[in-house]
């Protein structure tokens, strides 16, 4: 069991964890970026439909977040 497929040396966050630990936080920088963008996109067009219906948005914002 000396030839070993996979050496602990040759792990990629070992190598260089800072590109490992960007390239894992990329996505979830991109998603927190995202969900403002949505709610103000949501808000943009419910106001068009009256103050009731942006309120209910507010509402509705605030219960699911």
């Amino acid at each position: 069991m000396s030839n070993a497929i996979f050496s602990h040396a040759d792990h990629p966050f070992l190598r260089s964890p800072h590109k490992t630990l960007v390239s894992l936080s990329f996505p979830v920088l991109v998603s927190y970026m995202a969900e403002p963008l949505t709610g103000f996109v949501d808000t943009a067009f419910i106001n068009r439909l009256g103050a009731e219906s942006l309120a209910a948005l507010g509402v509705g914002t605030v219960a699911l977040s």
